[in-house]
């Protein structure tokens, strides 16, 4: 059977449970309008509001319909709580429409009335609803106030079932600003709380969100078991949307594991479902992946028009998250395509949107949100702890003053005699018995100064050694300008030694030269950066290989050989590097072919005709990952007078400018192709000029490792 009939033969299959399972819905909602007619008052209330919510998946005109019935009916009844509800539903159906602007209006008087009923965890619920408005919208600072808000209000009345649907889209909002790792705090957080609560919902979307984390983070065999289940319970309680989720985080496995036509399926189920529930954000998402997935497969023409259309939806739909993935698709197909105009004004556009969404003012707003949230509870007792010790003072001392009036007036003259010796006696004594005290302590701490002076001596020294140690590996700049005459090398620790370096060889007719990150920097760092060089020579010298790739490949087995930890329950450590490694080998009539394997960084070739090219690594670490593959080795020809650069994150990474930002890898494009004409030399000190302005009075970030060498 060809590929194609498999691929058409398992849709169809696909398509028909979705139209069984909307069959399923629809008979429930049936049933629930038939029994409108015969319910009246506070029972039919409850029935226009579940017919609402029912309608959701196949008609939003219709829910906000049955929604205006509610709020109409509640009024008319003066019942105020079904009244918040008839809002709640307004602003939920306009959400699902993406009228946004409309929808936190409706919340808003949803959210006034159950603060005035005390309904605190029905308000929690609107304030998560209004959170995950403003989170579609790109609006993250936003956002994470009102899930703040909405797990505050949950907690009054202790309720685990509305505190797991916040916290979960805290984890989110994280992972959508790439932090994982407090993505995965919150996540496991929401995970234990809707398990004591039973919260199906809660620990599927728990569920869901751990399995895009650890599939992120390269852990395919745990992500898959996090979906698996997380697909389990959204079965059982007829959630397409939450199912179409796990449908397309399946896909991307798949294909990560080399099943292209099994990630097809996937992707296109996803697809529509998202359709059929009119869940158009995540619809924009699906048309993104199937551009990501034509792109992977070099099908560039397929990619533009799946990705083009992805950005169409999400433009009328307001998704800016979506519109900012999708335009960097867009610039890496016309990359591809060569149409360098296109590409450059898609990679404006997400250059754009990226900083609107997630500046670094906004970030920074974020992380003292957050702080602000945990200590909130803390300065709450506080408070309140302040105000009891003064009211009890006052209380004292008006029954002070009140007793005894009379008595006091006249013995108040004898009393402040006696007060006053009382107080030079003591004074006296005090003073005597605080000297004698002073001085045992400052013969203490100038005991404990000399102790830390000479153990701070003692580390810097060993520092200072390691530094020589280091320096040792590290070949001489002048040594590469022997070879290379018009050539530089930038390199800043941040501390006294670092986990950056870089390292080259002359080996017969081939010259080897790299940039390399390690994991960490100051003393581990360097530690782990003289291991991973002594590795590298013995991969080039002792093994005999000659294939930047061949040489990564062996480098990564010795490197996880060398970090694994064979009695620990996780067997390996995840400490390796990133680096990118050419083998350069002049040809005759001055041309010359670089040989290129990268792990994780890229090459940047500067033609001298002025275009520019990227060569990209591989993304994965010399070192251990879970989906690790063969490096892949590029073979580029050059001539006379281009040049190239390898460098690690630390000149993009460093944070400075008036608004304390990165630097970017954008941004140092554009400073290495202003600089173009100037040679190496004069390059380098405008560089480490541009650095150090651009820094400021702000600490540096990371190491610095910049290589750049004109042929």
């Amino acid at each position: 059977m060809s590929s194609f009939k498999y691929i058409l033969i398992c849709l169809l299959f696909l398509l028909n449970t979705i139209k069984l399972q909307a069959q399923a819905n629809r008979s429930k909602l049936d049933s629930l309008l038939q029994l409108l007619d015969y319910t009246e008052d506070t029972a039919r209330l409850s029935v226009l509001k579940n017919i609402s919510e029912a309608y959701i998946p196949f008609s939003l005109d219709s829910s906000h319909l049955y929604a205006n019935f509610l709020l109409q009916e509640a009024k008319n009844s003066d019942n105020v709580s079904f009244t918040a509800d008839g809002f709640n539903m307004i602003g939920y159906a306009l959400r699902e429409m993406v009228r946004m602007e409309e929808s936190y209006i409706y919340f808003q008087k949803a959210l006034d009335l159950r603060f005035d009923l005390k309904e605190y965890d029905k308000a929690s619920n609107t304030l998560n609803l209004i959170g995950t408005a403003y989170h579609r919208t790109g609006d993250l600072e936003q956002s994470l106030g009102y899930y703040m808000q909405a797990i505050e209000q949950a907690e009054i009345n202790g309720n685990p079932e509305y505190l797991s649907g916040p916290i979960s889209n805290i984890g989110k909002l994280y992972s959508d600003m790439g932090d994982n790792e407090k993505a995965l705090e919150y996540d496991l957080r929401a995970l234990a709380i809707a398990r004591e609560s039973n919260d199906i919902g809660g620990i599927a979307l728990a569920y869901n969100h751990l399995g895009t984390i650890y599939q992120e983070t390269g852990y395919l065999d745990t992500a898959k078991i996090f979906y698996k289940e997380a697909m389990k319970l959204y079965e059982e309680t007829d959630n397409l949307s939450g199912a179409a989720h796990v449908y397309n985080n399946m896909a991307i496995i798949y294909f990560m594991e080399g099943s292209p036509e099994e990630s097809l399926i996937h992707f296109r189920r996803a697809m529509e479902m998202r359709l059929a529930s009119r869940d158009m954000i995540s619809y924009s998402q699906s048309l993104m992946n199937m551009g990501i997935y034509y792109q992977m497969l070099e099908e560039y023409d397929s990619a533009i028009y799946y990705t083009d259309s992805s950005v169409v939806v999400a433009v009328e739909h307001n998704g800016l998250l979506e519109q900012k993935d999708s335009y960097l698709v867009l610039s890496e197909c016309y990359e591809a395509k060569n149409d360098y105009k296109n590409s450059l004004k898609s990679f404006q556009d997400y250059v754009l949107i990226k900083d609107s969404i997630m500046d670094e003012n906004g970030l920074k707003n974020i992380q003292e949100m957050e702080t602000k949230y945990k200590s909130k509870e803390q300065q709450k007792e506080l408070e309140l702890k302040d105000l009891k010790i003064k009211q009890e003072a006052e209380e004292k001392k008006y029954a002070e003053s009140k007793n005894n009036f009379k008595f006091l007036i006249i013995g108040i003259t004898g009393a402040c005699m006696l007060l006053i010796l009382v107080l030079i006696g003591r004074g006296y004594f005090a003073k005597r018995k605080s000297n004698i005290k002073l001085a045992d302590i400052n013969e203490e701490l100038e005991s404990q100064k000399s102790i830390i002076e000479a153990k701070n001596k003692d580390i810097t020294d060993s520092i200072l050694y390691a530094q020589k140690i280091q320096e040792a590996m590290l070949h001489s700049q002048t040594d590469i300008r022997n070879v290379f005459p018009d050539s530089f090398v930038i390199y800043k620790p941040k501390d006294i030694v670092a986990g950056d370096f870089y390292w080259w060889i002359n080996e017969g007719n081939r010259f080897y030269l790299a940039a390399a990150d390690c994991t960490g920097h100051g003393v581990p760092g360097a530690m782990i950066s003289v291991a991973c060089a002594s590795i590298l020579n013995k991969a080039l010298k002792e093994l005999g290989l000659s294939k930047p790739s061949d040489i990564l490949d062996k480098t990564t087995e010795l490197v996880v050989d060398a970090f694994s930890i064979r009695e620990s329950e996780q067997p390996y450590m995840k400490d390796g590097m990133d680096i990118a490694l050419c083998a350069i080998e002049k040809g005759e009539n001055e041309s010359v072919n670089i040989e290129f394997s990268g792990a994780n960084n890229p090459l940047w070739i500067f033609r001298k005709n002025g275009l520019f090219e990227e060569i990209r690594g591989d993304r994965q670490p010399v070192g251990y990952f879970e989906n690790q593959k063969p490096f892949t080795n590029s073979s580029i020809n050059l001539e006379k007078g281009d040049t190239i650069y390898m460098f690690s994150d630390g000149y993009t990474d460093q944070f400075g400018g008036e608004k304390n930002k990165k630097f970017k890898s954008s941004n140092f494009k554009k400073k290495l192709s202003s600089i173009q004409s100037n040679s190496l030399e004069a390059q380098k000190e405008i560089l480490e000029k541009g650095f150090e302005e651009w820094k400021g009075d702000f600490a540096q970030t990371d190491d610095v490792c910049v290589i750049g060498l004109k042929i």
